[in-house]
This record gives C-alpha cells, structure tokens and sequence, in this order.
C-alpha cells in the first residue's frame, strides 16, 4: 500500500443528488450510439488505435455529472490509454430509459455501452463520487473484464444511513427524470442498513483511492459543520485506507488541496495515480511474464470470451 498526503487536516464531500461541476462545453468529439432502443452520447479517444490487449479506461461520472465533468482532464488521461465515456440514461445528451437507475441496472447499460461500441475488455475503471459505487458493482458483477479501479473522491458504500434529519435529498419536482431517477436511487441506497445493500467485495485488482478533504460549502445537507466534517473525514479515511492496505498495487492520495471535483482541482494527481494503477495492470494482467507474476486465471479469459481480442 502506498499513501500519499498533502498535508493532511482531518477534513470531504460525498455526492448526494446531483455531482455536475459547472456547465461547460466539450470541445471533444461526442456522438451517439443506440444503446437498448435509447440514444446515448458517448466520448472515445483512442480506441480505435489501440494495441491489443491494451486496457480500456472507462470513466464513470458522479450522480448526475454529464460528459462536460471530463471537461480538460479527459484529454491528460487520453495520453495514458485509450478511454471512453458516457452519459446515463436521462443525463445530459442521452435518453432516459424509463427504468429504475438501481446500481444493477446502470452496471447492465454501462455493460451494454462498451458492446454497442464495440469496446473488449479489459477494462481500468475510473470512477468518481457515485460513479466510483457503479465501478464496484461492474467489477463484481464482470470481473473477468477488470484489471484496475480507480476511486476519484468516491461515495462511500460502506456509510451507514444517515439520520433522518441530515439525510434526505429531495429529488425535486422540477427535476429531468433522468436526474430525478438517479438521486432517488442514491437516496433509497443511502437509507438501506448496509447489511442489505448486497454490496459486492472490493475487486482484486491494482487499486487507487484519491480523496479531497476540502470542506465543502453551499452544498445543502447534512450540515457540514468542522466536528461533522472531522468525525465522517476520520471514518472515510479509515475505509479507504483499509481498503488498499496490504494490497500489492494499492495506493490511496490524500490531498488537503482539493474539494470533491478532484479530476479539476488536482489534475495533475488524479492523473498520475491513473497511471499507477494503469502500470500496475499491465505489469500484473497484460504481461505478467516479465514481471515473474501469473495472473489469476479468472482474470485473462477475455481471450477465450465472445469478445475475442489477444
């Protein structure tokens, strides 16, 4: 395990509705593709040139954040590997399905994503707030198809509920149904004791964690006060570090300089730790020889898979 600090005080924001940053125009090259009947507007860069068996980066976006939260980062992770995204059903250019956004279901559309494209495993999962719990339930339900994580300032599965009176985010009348759709499915997460969630074990593969610890401000409930913000900051960090201690390719930053959009306040960081856990999966999965390493079986069966690529 490997942890980094920048100079810590024991300080976090963890997504409840909607995680958009501030509107802004992509300036890279989006289309849309049908996905289950429904359009839906994804972003690739580099798949098409891609060697084999080089791994995929597919970053998953906050609760409600469209494309636009990639904004500028996308092209610095780009030069590490091929990557792709997407909007969610009823985000930002794609077309709400009509159906529950449980985490189970948005795993299938992304599932279905990455097949409507054409994209094989295997697959670095980047994932950021919300979007970090749909990267835990993709790799526990296709784990043949991972070989990296990485937690961008991540929603933390393992939270308990929240009293009532600091928990509730209404998902707002006037809201898209899309939007409405996804924070009612973080809402009904969130108050589920944590025994009932059906929470999948954190994968074995090269994992990063890069927690902000920024106080947040103006962000609606709970009120976050310097002894809420401290006693919730001590319980994340204790997660996480758990989480990647004792692991081979485990590393958890920790930077004081950052809020919750880490991937726009400390780029540099976010993308050096992609290209941790990047290095880690190759040296690991895709070449395990030179390394002296065997991989785990259940790991390297895309070749044998419908998706024949290696």
């Amino acid at each position: 395990m490997r942890v980094l600090r920048s100079a810590l005080p024991l300080v976090l924001f963890m997504a409840t509705g909607a995680d958009c940053a501030p509107a802004q125009s992509s300036t890279e090259s989006t289309r849309l593709v049908n996905v289950g009947g429904y359009p839906t507007r994804v972003v690739e860069l580099g798949v098409r040139d891609r060697e084999a068996g080089e791994p995929v980066l597919v970053l998953l976006a906050g609760a409600g954040s469209p494309l636009e939260t990639w904004q500028g980062w996308l092209s610095d992770v780009a030069d590490l590997a091929p990557v792709v995204s997407y909007d969610r059903p009823g985000i930002g250019g794609s077309t709400f399905d009509e159906l529950e956004a449980s985490p189970a279901h948005m795993v299938e559309h992304a599932h279905a994503v990455l097949a409507a494209l054409s994209i094989s495993p295997p697959y670095v999962l980047v994932g950021h707030s919300w979007g970090g719990t749909l990267a835990l339930h993709y790799a526990g339900r296709y784990p043949r198809e991972v070989v990296g994580v990485v937690y961008l300032d991540p929603f933390d599965p393992m939270e308990p509920p929240r009293p009532e009176s600091g928990s509730r985010v209404p998902p707002g009348a006037n809201f898209p149904p899309g939007l409405r759709a996804e924070a009612e499915a973080i809402q009904t997460f969130q108050d589920t004791p944590i025994e009932d969630r059906s929470l999948p074990p954190d994968p074995d593969v090269p994992t990063g964690v890069l927690l902000g610890t920024r106080i947040p401000t103006g962000q609606g409930p709970p009120p976050w006060t310097p002894a809420y913000w401290n006693d919730w900051m001590t319980q994340r960090l204790a997660r996480y570090a758990q989480l990647v201690r004792g692991r081979r390719d485990g590393t958890l930053i920790i930077a004081s300089d950052a809020g919750h959009f880490v991937h726009h306040d400390v780029p540099a960081l976010a993308t050096d730790l992609v290209r941790t856990v990047l290095e880690a999966a190759r040296e690991r999965y895709i070449h395990p020889g030179a390394a002296g390493l065997t991989a785990p079986s259940h790991e390297l069966n895309w070749a044998t898979s419908s998706r024949d690529f290696l």
